[in-house]
């Protein structure tokens, strides 16, 4: 039986997290090799606003909810993680958590405790642990265990944090999903009846059979370590942390081009790309592209401040460009 690893967003909504764990046991049936549940909040009860990890504890471990979903999983619920007693911080982090268990990973560190995201500074921080941690997965993690990841829970500089670090550091068999109700469940759902995992009462009141009860939206995303080949970006991403990569990514964004390229169809299944320069009649560079190659072009001009002629010319030559 396949085995997966989870890395979980978690907001104020614990549901999420067991939506999804029964979601990759009962319809997929996968067994969890491990789980991390990213959020915020304090390890030491100091804050008392709303925090990821206080309705994880409140409501999944000491509320109910857990035992909602290990009873909705039956004679499966042996491929759940163990829940674990105490949370942990992204630098504790040195490979995959214990095997089998299901951590909760707060945001920050021991002495600049992050009990939300409120500032420009507060994401910034969230992209890097989220994109290092990826990175250290990919690294870390058995060929044959996929690594999954959910986008539903917390704030949606989260989520785009978790897509960015896929498609910078994921290797081709990882993925991400999304968690969605039924719109039935979700009606029914609330504060007083919170929703954790389908049920045979939810089937009797609804119709809706258990499967039908949430469903799993697959995200697509850019793989951009296998769309670059070998070249020099993929040595980037394979050799920095986040705040190495992305001073040079922005620095090129901004940079100007004065160069004009034109993707034309090409032969069978290929694209030719012409690049011209202003002062130069005909095409000074032409390069034969596959489709995926053509897709990381496409991606890549469409950025509305191009990128430095210098670069430019780097990665067409890693291409094999003539001309």
């Amino acid at each position: 039986m396949r085995s997966c690893y989870a890395i979980i967003l978690l907001g104020t909504s614990p549901g999420i997290v067991t939506e999804l764990l029964w979601w990759l046991i009962r319809v997929e049936g996968r067994n969890i090799a491990g789980a991390e549940v990213w959020t915020t909040g304090t390890d030491d009860g100091a804050y008392s606003g709303p925090s990821g990890y206080r309705a994880f504890e409140e409501q999944l471990l000491r509320g109910g909810g857990w035992e909602v979903l290990v009873r909705s999983l039956g004679d499966r619920a042996g491929a759940l993680p163990r829940p674990a007693g105490f949370p942990c911080w992204p630098g504790d982090l040195a490979g995959p958590v214990e095997p089998g268990t299901l951590r909760p990973v707060l945001f920050g560190d021991r002495s600049a405790q992050l009990t939300d995201i409120r500032s420009p500074e507060d994401a910034e921080w969230v992209a890097a642990q989220l994109h290092d941690r990826l990175r250290t997965l990919r690294r870390a993690l058995p060929d044959e265990i996929e690594l999954v990841g959910s986008l539903a829970g917390g704030r949606k500089t989260m989520s785009a944090s978790l897509f960015g670090a896929f498609s910078l550091q994921a290797r081709a068999r990882d993925r991400l999903l999304h968690m969605l109700l039924h719109p039935e469940v979700e009606r029914l759902s609330d504060r007083e009846r919170p929703f954790y995992a389908p049920s045979e009462a939810l089937s009797a009141e609804t119709g809706l059979a258990l499967e039908e009860q949430l469903m799993a939206y697959e995200v697509g995303y850019p793989l951009l370590r296998e769309l670059v080949g070998e070249g020099s970006l993929r040595r980037v991403l394979d050799g920095h942390d986040y705040r190495g990569i992305w001073p040079e990514l922005r620095a090129n964004r901004r940079a100007g081009g004065t160069h004009r390229a034109v993707l034309r169809p090409g032969e069978g299944r290929r694209w030719r790309l012409e690049v011209y320069r202003p002062d130069r009649e005909g095409p000074v560079c032409v390069v034969s592209l596959s489709g995926s190659q053509a897709e990381t072009y496409r991606a890549i001009a469409s950025h509305p401040e191009g990128a430095t002629d210098a670069r430019w010319w780097a990665w067409l030559r890693e291409q094999g460009a003539s001309g």
